[in-house]
C-alpha cells in the first residue's frame, strides 16, 4: 500500500495547487515548465506525492513567490517528511489511529466496550483476555501502548475534542471489581476536562438507534473528507464514505445524545457505580 501523506505534507500541496492557480497557469503548464510530465503533476496536485527539495524551490520560482517569502513552505515540506509514532507498531497510514491523530474533534457512541481514548491499561487488557480471538503477549502490549499513546492527545497543549455517549450496560461489565473500579475512576477524572463531554445512555431509554452498533466520527483538517465515519465491528474499525451517511450518522448521534443522560447526571451515575464497588 503507498504511503500517505502526513497533514503538513497535504496541506504544502494544496498550497502549491493554490500557488499555480493565482499565478494563472494550467497543470499542464506547470508541469512542462518544471519537466515534469502530466503525471508527475497530477500526483501532487492530487496529494499523492511531495516533489523534492530542489523541486518545491523551482515550483515557488515559477509560481512566482519572493525567495523571502519561501520559508514557510520550506518548513512544510521538512515536517511533511516525517513519520507517524504508529510505524513503528506496524500501522500504515491509511489506519484509523492515522487520521485520527490529525482530528480535531471525535464524536462517537459505544454499545459493547470503554472507549478507547478513556480506557485504563488493566481494562483493555481484560478485554482482549477475554476475546475468543487469540493474541500474542507483544500485540496485546503494543495494542494497549497505541491505546495510551491516543489517549495524550486528551491533555496536549491543543486537545483533542472528544463526545462520547457510552451504553450503560458498559458500567455494569462483570469483570474484576479492582480492574473496574480503576475504569470508572478514569471515567470521572476525565469528564471533568473542558474537552471532554461524557454521557451515559440507560437503560431505560429502551429500544433506540444505538442498539445497531458501535461508531464515531472524525472531524479532520482535510477538504476532501472533513468529516469521517467509522463503524465499528468484532473485527475492525471500518471507514464509511460517502456524504449521505455520515449526515445520518450525525442524526443518530444527536438522537442518542438526546436520549442519554445530561453530563452532570452521567458522572453521579459513575460515581455511585464506583462507590458500590
Amino acid at each position: 500500500m503507498s504511503r500517505r501523506l502526513n497533514f503538513h505534507g497535504r496541506q504544502l500541496l494544496r498550497e502549491l495547487r493554490r500557488l499555480r492557480q493565482e499565478a494563472g497557469l494550467t497543470q499542464g503548464a506547470a508541469g512542462e515548465h518544471l519537466r515534469f510530465g502530466k503525471n508527475k503533476m497530477n500526483r501532487i496536485e492530487s496529494e499523492n506525492q511531495i516533489p523534492g527539495w530542489h523541486e518545491l524551490r523551482a515550483m515557488l520560482d515559477l509560481y512566482g513567490v519572493a525567495v523571502n517569502n519561501w520559508e514557510p513552505y520550506l518548513e512544510l515540506w521538512e515536517v511533511g517528511q516525517e513519520r507517524g509514532w504508529w510505524d513503528e507498531y506496524d500501522l500504515d497510514d491509511y489506519s484509523y489511529i492515522a487520521h485520527e491523530v490529525e482530528a480535531t474533534h471525535v464524536r462517537q457512541f459505544c454499545l459493547g466496550y470503554v472507549p478507547g481514548l478513556l480506557q485504563t491499561a488493566a481494562y483493555t487488557r481484560a478485554v482482549f483476555a477475554n476475546s475468543w480471538i487469540l493474541r500474542r503477549e507483544k500485540r496485546i502490549e503494543d495494542d494497549i501502548e497505541v491505546r495510551l499513546r491516543r489517549q495524550e492527545r486528551l491533555r496536549s497543549a491543543v486537545p483533542l475534542e472528544l463526545h462520547a455517549v457510552v451504553n450503560e450496560p458498559i458500567l455494569r461489565q462483570k469483570i474484576a471489581p479492582e480492574i473496574m473500579r480503576d475504569q470508572l475512576n478514569r471515567l470521572i477524572e476525565t469528564a471533568v476536562l473542558d474537552n471532554v463531554v461524557l454521557q451515559v445512555l440507560p437503560e431505560s431509554a429502551g429500544l433506540n438507534d444505538g442498539q445497531n452498533g458501535s461508531f464515531l466520527i472524525l472531524n479532520v483538517p482535510d477538504e476532501r473528507y472533513p468529516e469521517m465515519l467509522y463503524a465499528e465491528h468484532a473485527f475492525a474499525t471500518v471507514p464509511v464514505r460517502g456524504v449521505a451517511e455520515v449526515a445520518l450518522a450525525k442524526l443518530r448521534l444527536d438522537g442518542l445524545a438526546k436520549l442519554a443522560l445530561p453530563p452532570d447526571d452521567s458522572l453521579d451515575l459513575i460515581e455511585d457505580l464506583a462507590a458500590d464497588l
